[in-house]
C-alpha cells in the first residue's frame, strides 16, 4: 500500500505543479476548486418506478471529478486517477500509523510540498471544508510568492462558500463571518492579484467528467492556475453569491442589483436568464438608480434592454444612472422620481454613446471593477 501510494502521489504532484520536479516540459499547474452546488431538485420518478431504499447519507456519494482542457485527456486521466488512488491508499495508512510515522520521518514525507498539497486536496474532496480550511490558514502564513497566496486564497473561497450563508467561519484576525462574505472577500483579493499568464480559453473549459448513475450534488475540478480560468471561477461565483442575496431577500438593494448586472457581463450570453430576471425585479420596482452604470455596463444587448424598459411598452420604469464618483454611491438615493423630458434624452444620448463602447476589453474592464469598487462590493455582503 505505500509503494502505491507513493507512486501515486508523485504522479499527482508531477500534474499538479511540474515546477516541484526539475527537468519537467510542462508549465501548466493546476489547483482543486469546488464549483457552486448543484441545487436544482431532480425530476420526481413516477411512484412504481421509485427506489424502494433511498441510500443513508447523501453526502456519502461521491463528487463530480473533472479536470482543466488546459491539461491533455491523457494527462487529466493520469491526474484523476493518481489523486482518487492515492486518497485511498492514505485512508487505508491510517490503520498503520506506527509504520507511516515511521516511514514519514525516514523520507521527510511532511516537508514534499505536494504531500501537503494533497492532504488540503484530499479533505475538500471528502467534503471536510472546515479542516481544509485550518490547514490552508497554515499554508497562507508560510506563503512568500503571490502565486501561493493566490492558489491559497482561491481553495479557501471555495471551502468558504461550501460552508454555506448559515454557517460562520473564523477569518484570520478571530472574526466570525458567514462563509458566503469569506468567501467572496478571498475571491476578491485573487481578482485584485491575478496571474498575468493566459492560455487559449476553449468553448467548454473542463473535460467530460466520468459518467455517474446521478447527478452528484458536489461538482469538482482540477482547474488551470492561468489568468482566464481563475477569472472565470472567481466571477461565476461572485455572480452566484450575489444572486443568492439579490433574489433571495426581501429587502431592495440597488448597489446590490447593479453590481450584479455589470458581473452578468461576463459570460454572455449564459448568463442571460439571470439578466431577464433582475429586469423583472427592476420593472417591479418602477425605478432603479446606480451611478456606476455608465462606468461599467458595455453590452450592447443590455444597454438596448436598458432603454426599452423607459418606454411606455417596456414598463415605463425610471433610471436613474448619471455618473457619480465611488464614494457617492453607498450614499445615493434608493428611489427616483420624476424625470423629465431633458433628462430621458440626456439618458438616451449617453446610452448612444455607451455603444461606442462595446468592443472594450470585457476581462480587463471587470478585473478593474472589482479592484476600484472592492469596499463597496464587500459591503454588500
Amino acid at each position: 500500500v505505500i509503494v502505491i501510494f507513493l507512486h501515486a502521489l508523485y504522479n499527482y504532484g508531477k500534474h499538479i505543479n511540474p515546477s516541484w520536479f526539475p527537468g519537467t516540459t510542462s508549465d501548466i499547474q493546476c489547483i482543486l476548486l469546488e464549483g457552486p452546488r448543484w441545487v436544482n431538485p431532480a425530476p420526481e420518478q413516477p411512484k412504481h418506478k421509485r427506489r424502494k431504499v433511498e441510500p443513508e447519507g447523501k453526502e456519502t456519494e461521491p463528487p463530480a471529478l473533472t479536470v482543466s482542457k488546459c491539461v491533455p485527456a491523457e494527462s487529466a486521466v493520469v491526474l484523476t486517477q493518481s489523486f482518487l488512488t492515492a486518497i485511498r491508499c492514505w485512508s487505508i495508512l491510517q490503520y498503520l500509523k506506527k509504520e507511516l510515522s515511521r516511514l514519514s520521518q525516514h523520507i521527510r514525507l511532511d516537508e514534499w510540498p505536494w504531500f501537503q498539497s494533497f492532504l488540503i486536496e484530499s479533505l475538500i474532496y471528502q467534503d471536510q471544508h472546515k479542516e481544509a480550511i485550518a490547514k490552508l490558514f497554515s499554508a497562507a502564513d508560510a506563503a512568500t510568492d503571490p502565486t501561493t497566496k493566490n492558489k491559497v486564497n482561491l481553495q479557501m473561497a471555495s471551502c468558504f462558500y461550501s460552508c454555506g450563508e448559515s454557517s460562520f467561519c473564523l477569518q484570520a484576525d478571530g472574526n466570525p463571518v458567514t462563509g458566503i462574505k469569506a468567501a467572496c472577500s478571498k475571491l476578491l483579493d485573487v481578482v485584485c492579484s491575478l496571474p498575468e499568464n493566459s492560455v487559449a480559453a476553449s468553448a467548454t473549459p473542463y473535460h467530460t467528467p466520468e459518467t455517474l448513475h446521478r447527478k452528484p450534488e458536489r461538482k469538482l475540478v482540477f482547474a488551470c492556475y492561468e489568468r482566464t480560468e481563475v477569472l472565470r471561477f472567481c466571477m461565476k461565483t461572485l455572480i452566484t453569491c450575489f444572486k443568492e442575496k439579490v433574489l433571495m431577500q426581501f429587502s431592495r438593494d440597488d448597489l446590490a442589483l447593479g453590481h450584479l448586472i455589470v458581473m452578468t457581463q461576463y459570460d454572455w450570453p449564459e448568463e442571460e436568464p439571470l439578466f431577464v430576471k433582475l429586469l423583472d425585479v427592476i420593472k417591479k420596482q418602477g425605478n432603479f438608480c446606480y451611478g456606476l452604470f455608465f462606468n461599467y455596463l458595455i453590452n450592447a444587448d443590455m444597454l438596448e434592454e436598458f432603454m426599452y424598459i423607459t418606454t411606455a411598452n417596456g414598463g415605463g420604469v425610471t433610471l436613474d444612472l448619471l455618473p457619480t464618483s465611488t464614494t457617492q454611491v453607498g450614499r445615493q438615493r434608493a428611489v427616483t422620481r420624476g424625470v423629465n423630458k431633458g433628462a430621458k434624452e440626456d439618458l438616451k444620448l449617453a446610452m448612444e454613446k455607451q455603444m461606442a463602447r462595446c468592443d472594450d476589453d470585457l476581462e480587463h474592464l471587470l478585473v478593474h471593477f472589482v479592484q476600484q469598487e472592492r469596499e463597496i462590493l464587500e459591503q454588500q455582503l
